[in-house]
């Protein structure tokens, strides 16, 4: 078995099966020479199931040693599936330890480690309640107020990632996850399952292309041949979020759709964001990163500097009333 990344083998979780439960064993220090090295232990017990996807199951585990109420989501990957996508869970627990340190906490959902289990992988994740943005979006537009409060803070994880040389390759509403709702959304970047760091040495000549019908960004016209155009994929797929965020649909619903779009050079489906009333400044932003060369999309970078995402996320307050002449 090829070596693991550095970050990946120093958060294996020591541990074992005790009474049905997953016990965990941390070794800690201290403030003295006596108290130099202490042992804690955690027992979590599995309480429900939270989805499945290709890879295995996501439960709800709930610590039973704490005397506070904590809870987790564990992602189980079978091996069978490990065999066939090894760089994959790995590429995710990478980036999953790296974004959780402190300085990323707020855009990012956290992990405690990964851990195995006779003939299972199994990835801990911070539990968020509210679930993802799809699940809180039903298909409906929401104000131009909120759709920038949530697109900022996503374009701000994609800037993280970006500027740590990481490929989210997947972003979509199920894999955002919603801390708190409306009047004032905060949201963080979850499921990195086909994440990608990019390495100095990387083939750019072999792109890979990946991720969900509909966010997916269109393939590069040719090899890549600049770290900008191996970083557009995600750029594209913040834009389709940003675009159903305020129309409540999708811009290129089918792959039909798409190709109109990108190689036959039809119109960029505005209407929709005319109809839900989507200022100007709105409509460029997200033509900005729905281009269909990505040599011609925003960055992050870019992004952030756009009018629409430097404008004031403080709510316009209503004027009062003129007073009455008496």
């Amino acid at each position: 078995m090829p070596r693991l990344p550095d970050l990946v083998s120093d958060s294996k979780l020591e541990t074992d099966l005790v009474d049905s439960c997953t016990r965990h064993s941390f070794s800690e220090t201290g403030s003295s020479l006596s108290t130099r090295r202490l042992f804690r232990e955690e027992r979590w017990q599995r309480r429900d199931i939270l989805g499945h996807g290709a890879y295995g199951m996501v439960h709800l585990e709930k610590c039973i040693t704490s005397k506070e109420n904590k809870v987790r989501a564990v992602k189980e990957i079978t091996k069978g599936v490990l065999g066939g996508a090894r760089n994959n869970w790995v590429h995710e627990v990478e980036a999953l330890v790296k974004f959780s340190h402190p300085k990323y906490n707020h855009c990012f959902v956290s992990s405690q480690g990964w851990y195995e289990l006779k003939n299972r992988t199994f990835v801990t994740m911070e539990f968020l309640e509210l679930g993802d943005l799809q699940s809180n979006l039903n298909d409906e537009p929401l104000s131009e107020f909120e759709a920038r409060q949530i697109t900022r803070q996503v374009l701000e994880g994609v800037g993280y990632m970006h500027d740590n040389g990481f490929l989210h390759q997947d972003l979509k509403p199920s894999n955002i996850m919603v801390v708190s709702r409306d009047p004032d959304w905060f949201v963080k970047i979850g499921d990195f399952g086909i994440s990608r760091r990019l390495s100095d040495d990387i083939d750019t000549s072999d792109p890979v292309y990946c991720g969900t019908p509909g966010y997916m960004a269109p393939q590069f016209n040719g090899p890549a041949t600049s770290l900008q155009l191996l970083l557009s994929p995600d750029m594209w797929s913040l834009g389709c979020i940003a675009y159903k965020i305020l129309t409540g649909a999708l811009p290129f619903p089918q792959l039909r759709h798409l190709f109109r779009y990108c190689v036959l050079g039809s119109k960029f489906p505005r209407e929709p964001l005319h109809t839900c009333k989507v200022s100007d400044r709105g409509q460029d932003f997200v033509l900005g990163l729905l281009q269909a060369r990505p040599e011609h999309r925003m960055t992050a970078v870019s992004a952030t500097r756009h009018p629409w995402m430097t404008a004031s996320l403080d709510p316009v307050k209503p004027r009062p009333p003129p007073a009455r002449s008496r």
